[in-house]
């Protein structure tokens, strides 16, 4: 399931990059960690992608 909609996002959105399968079991494991986080776009401020999937293999590793 995961691999098609990978598939059909990529042809979707030719120009776009981040669609690969293991990107989003990324995307889907931090919507599952995080819930009710509220969707912001990403500010110098605020935690880069490569710092949350560090946060979110250590939390994984707890389990």
């Amino acid at each position: 399931m995961i691999e098609r909609l990978a598939h059909n996002l990529r042809t979707a959105f030719p120009e776009m990059k981040g669609f690969s399968r293991a990107n989003l079991m990324y995307m889907r494991a931090f919507a599952e960690a995080w819930p009710d986080a509220e969707i912001v776009q990403q500010a110098v401020g605020q935690l880069s992608w490569g710092h949350n999937l560090v946060l979110l293999t250590s939390q994984t590793q707890r389990s």
